[in-house]
């Protein structure tokens, strides 16, 4: 029954997301992203979506510049500020997952492609399978390096909504690709059942 809901609810969301929805779920990914760097970030409630990533993008770089994630930090802050970061993200995707009800791939996969498209993320692909990001909102705020450690947060709330995986890029914007493209793979070889 509740996944029936929400697959009407994804429908109309999918046509038209409200601007205070999207901020919303923009703020929910915020909280996520502050808990894994220990750092507060602005409220993006009430801004219009477009304020909000931008908040979100300042925010992020600000962190992997003072936080010791980049690559030429103390490799152990860094192996435990990247854990954070996927370990929050897949939390936020569990639950996502939980609240929805979904089970099925096709669902799984709308609801994953419906939020990055409200974070300015344009996906198509399988998932399981390949992925191609054909635009996104970030690549014109993060340096390649940075892209790599906020992956981190992509993998854990896909792996999250799906029930565990990996994902792996193979290009992307930030390093001067037309697109990003990136693998998600499953243990199991599948999103829900």
């Amino acid at each position: 029954m509740r996944a029936t809901v929400f697959r009407g609810l994804l429908t109309i969301l999918e046509k038209h997301t409200p601007d205070r929805i999207a901020a919303i779920e923009i703020q929910i990914l915020m909280s996520a992203t502050e808990r894994a760097f220990g750092r507060r970030g602005p409220a993006v409630w009430f801004r219009t979506s477009r304020r909000a990533l931008s908040l979100y993008a300042a925010f992020t770089t600000a962190c992997l510049h003072d936080s010791g994630v980049r690559p030429q930090a103390d490799s152990r802050l860094q192996t435990v500020k990247r854990e954070a970061l996927r370990r929050e993200a897949r939390k936020l995707g569990s639950a996502i997952r939980r609240m929805t009800g979904f089970r099925k791939k096709e669902d799984l996969t709308r609801l994953i492609f419906y939020l990055y498209k409200t974070i300015g993320i344009r996906m198509s692909g399988e998932l399981p399978g390949d992925i191609t990001v054909s635009r996104c909102f970030f690549s014109h705020c993060y340096t390649p390096s940075d892209c790599a450690v906020m992956s981190l947060m992509d993998e854990g709330v896909i792996a999250g909504i799906c029930g565990g995986g990996r994902l792996v890029f193979s290009e992307r914007l930030t390093e001067g690709c037309g697109r990003c493209r990136a693998c998600f793979t499953q243990m199991s070889g599948h999103c829900g059942r």
